[in-house]
């Protein structure tokens, strides 16, 4: 395969990831699909990132849990330095799910691969984005941990999430 698209047959190419879409789509759960669209990938290159993360994404439409996906997906982040729409995406999957555990561990990965690293702000903004998914959910153990992990991360973060927990109890009491 690849030896033909070496050749000058880049159609050959197109035409398996079209194949490797079709056979994904009706088994999304075998490990072997994602890594052959992987070396397909890595073979064209950072063209094909984006319509990757878009194809990955019709995928978690259709099971939100998978974990070869979210791995799949992750990959073409940190390979294709094309983290810019992810923390949106993220948010849109929690706006469908709140309880999505897969999604909120995806955003931990996503913030802390990319960007600028892990800055006081951000950890602050992180347990804030958290905070807001909590009431009405308020046993949702995911969104709870998440903020938990990035209030551990510095001092300001944490006393945000202290408070809120303060102001939870002193309202119940």
């Amino acid at each position: 395969l690849f030896t033909l698209a070496d050749e000058g047959d880049a159609k050959v190419l197109e035409d398996e990831l079209e194949y490797s879409s079709d056979v994904a789509a009706s088994n999304p759960k075998n490990y072997q699909i994602w890594y052959h669209r992987r070396a397909l990938v890595e073979k064209v290159g950072g063209a094909l990132a984006r319509p990757e993360l878009t194809f990955i994404s019709d995928q978690l439409v259709g099971d939100a849990k998978n974990y070869h996906a979210w791995s799949h997906r992750l990959w073409v982040l940190k390979t294709y330095d094309c983290w810019d729409r992810e923390l949106q995406f993220i948010e849109s999957l929690h706006e469908d799910d709140v309880y999505n555990n897969s999604a909120w561990n995806h955003r931990y990965s996503v913030v802390t691969l990319s960007g600028d690293g892990l800055t006081p702000a951000v950890a602050v903004r992180e347990v804030d984005y958290a905070l807001k998914w909590i009431p009405g959910a308020e046993e949702n153990e995911s969104a709870w941990v998440f903020a938990t992990a990035f209030a551990k991360k510095d001092p300001a973060a944490f006393s945000r999430l202290l408070a809120f927990c303060e102001s939870a109890l002193a309202n119940n009491a």
